[in-house]
């Protein structure tokens, strides 16, 4: 196996070409079936301070709640427009009615995996040895 430069790894590490942040398509099922065509949410990952403040928050609902306002790119729940024409005074509200806890929950999780959680983020690099057997 050839040998890293390790400075080319920091220089690519720390580049605006090493883009960090990942999304990712849901198709909501239940919702789809609703309005007769595919209903997709697109997430994307959390950054570590985002998550951090996240974790903090002792209620999971509320937690989940607000990873799912930050976390979900489209469609745009935030829309303060869209959400109070429809008469809810915050998008955390709107996404309460309007979404099932299990949704909600699917949401959250999907968005904690994008940001590297629940998932196998490394693997064990075994060094070049030779086993002795007899």
């Amino acid at each position: 196996m050839e040998k890293t430069d390790k400075k080319n790894i920091i220089d690519w590490l720390f580049s605006a070409d090493n883009e960090t942040a990942e999304t990712k398509e849901i198709k909501m099922t239940r919702l789809s079936k609703i309005r007769g065509e595919d209903v997709i949410f697109t997430i994307k990952s959390l950054g570590f301070d985002d998550i951090c403040h996240y974790r903090a928050i002792q209620d999971d609902s509320r937690r989940q709640i607000a990873m799912v306002l930050a976390g979900v790119l489209s469609p745009n729940l935030r829309n303060k427009d869209a959400y109070r024409a429809a008469g809810f005074a915050s998008a955390a509200d709107a996404v309460k009615a309007k979404l099932k806890p299990g949704e909600i929950s699917l949401l959250a999780n999907e968005i904690s995996r994008l940001s590297g959680y629940g998932v196998s983020i490394a693997e064990e690099v075994e060094k070049n040895s030779e086993s002795t057997t007899t």
